[in-house]
């Protein structure tokens, strides 16, 4: 009879333990996904590093009072600087030539359906995915399989009103707002069509909705031009309008800032500032020189990532989705080109690249160009044969008026190779390629750039890449016909 208590009680004993270990796995899990950080992932458009956290004199306080909380990249580029490549290379992580997004949305390319994103990572992961505002990967916001979208107009969300600054940023904070404690960790991407130039230009294609009246115009005689631009009307004209834009953005910026803070979300969510390409300007965006790749990239995470770091090593927004997936603990999938840097801001081991790649092929034409950049030089191949080159800010100046007030369009061949040191001349104007003394440099920035295009399968590799290889869906092109 003892003998069968005994065994009774050392039954319960095991069950108990069992049941104990069973509930402190749970809770450890339970624990574990609690920790994994929120993301918020906050994007705008074409300002390049035109703001003053990089140095340039345009009022953008919120925008610094986030860097002094967090890191600055000071070398960050877009993997491909037409809007809607670059936004696909953050988002898959991978080429644009990879991934199959080598034009723009709006000019009938989408990335395909097939192509897996940092959403579709971060669903399976048990992450509440959520868009709110502009984006430019797909054809339509359904084909992103985000689980919730949030629009002012739900019923067109394609309409400009849902990708204004001010409207994307209620948008976020309200649905902050209405989370409930204890639910899943969530990636909220934030998109504005800020300060792209069709809102503050004055024949803009969204002039109608009188933009420049909520922004203002600076006066253009007290504008700062920059180095890589013309000092004339045309340019002192631009920024009038352009930083009027970029403080406008950045006051609503601000909002969001304070209501991640003051709801608590700080210190258990990655935030990330960033854009898509370089600024408008005469040898800016949509070019393959720094001023069309380069893009503001501010990231925090008080507690997790040291405040107040600046590093300047090379970082493509491929490296952007790795990153992500690292710090939400998700191994990065196969097929990803991408490098995570989360080590680099975490204070972990993390070993420099080298190199960074880079290409441009459909924007408002097919103009295939290959580039590869190093900490010293820059290496560019351009495949269009008929182009012609931008003009250079002393080039224009020294022509008679009124064409020295203006962009003029360029008329020049364009050279086949360029090579810049970009140590020494940072505005990337003096082209190096044909310099007999930094052959061996070219060389090896060619044969770089041969690798890395055959290790890649780069289509361009078979001759000239079609226009819209990776069109919109079928649907959707009869739903624009109105079939």
């Amino acid at each position: 009879m003892s003998e069968g208590k005994g065994t009774r009680r050392s039954f319960l004993r095991t069950v108990g333990a069992g049941a104990t270990a069973l509930g402190a796995m749970r809770a450890g899990a339970a624990e574990k996904a609690a920790r994994r950080p929120n993301i918020i992932y906050f994007v705008i458009h074409d300002m390049g590093k035109h703001n003053s956290v990089y140095g340039e004199k345009t009022d953008t306080p919120n925008l610094e009072r986030f860097a002094a909380k967090g890191v600055v990249l000071e070398k960050s580029f877009c993997g491909a600087p037409p809007c809607s490549p670059s936004r696909g290379c953050a988002m898959t992580g991978r080429y644009s030539h990879t991934n199959g997004l080598m034009g723009l949305t709006n000019r009938g390319w989408s990335l395909p359906v097939s192509e897996k994103t940092i959403v579709d990572y971060l669903n399976d992961a048990g992450y509440e995915t959520v868009h709110t505002g502009f984006q430019h990967e797909r054809c339509s916001e359904e084909l992103n399989r985000y689980q919730r979208e949030i629009h002012v107009d739900m019923k067109n969300p394609g309409a400009c009103e849902n990708r204004l600054v001010e409207n994307v940023v209620d948008n976020a904070i309200g649905y902050l707002k209405s989370r409930k404690k204890g639910g899943p960790p969530f990636y909220l991407n934030c998109g504005t069509q800020e300060v792209h130039a069709s809102l503050w230009k004055a024949n803009g294609g969204y002039s109608y909705l009188n933009r420049t009246e909520v922004y203002g115009i600076d006066d253009p005689d007290s504008v700062n031009v920059p180095a890589h631009l013309p000092d004339n009307r045309a340019s002192r004209d631009m920024l009038a309008r352009f930083q009027g834009c970029i403080r406008f953005m950045d006051k609503h910026f601000g909002r969001l800032m304070d209501a991640v803070e003051d709801m608590g979300y700080s210190e258990n969510t990655l935030f990330v500032f960033t854009c898509d390409h370089g600024m408008v300007a005469t040898r800016g965006k949509g070019t393959v020189y720094d001023r069309g790749m380069e893009i503001t990239t501010l990231i925090q995470m008080p507690g997790t990532i040291p405040a107040g770091k600046r590093y300047d090593h090379l970082i493509n927004n491929i490296d952007f989705m790795p990153t992500l997936l690292e710090a939400a603990g998700v191994p990065a999938p196969d097929g990803v080109q991408g490098k995570s840097f989360w080590p680099l801001l975490t204070g972990g081991d993390y070993t420099p690249q080298e190199a960074i790649f880079t290409e441009r092929n459909y924007h408002e034409k097919n103009d295939p160009i290959r580039s590869v950049r190093t900490k010293q030089f820059h290496y560019l191949r351009n495949y269009d044969k008929e182009a012609v080159r931008k003009w250079l800010p002393h080039e224009i100046l020294a022509m008679p008026e009124p064409k020295r007030q203006g962009w003029p369009r360029p008329e020049l061949p364009r050279e086949e190779e360029e090579l810049f040191d970009v140590q020494n001349d940072p505005q990337e104007f003096i082209n190096l390629a044909g310099v007999a003394r930094y052959g061996e440099v070219k060389a090896e920035l060619s044969a770089k750039l041969d690798a890395w295009m055959e290790e890649t399968d780069d289509p361009l590799l078979n001759g000239e890449i079609p226009d819209k290889l990776n069109p919109w869906p079928e649907r959707y092109i009869k739903q624009k016909r109105g079939h």
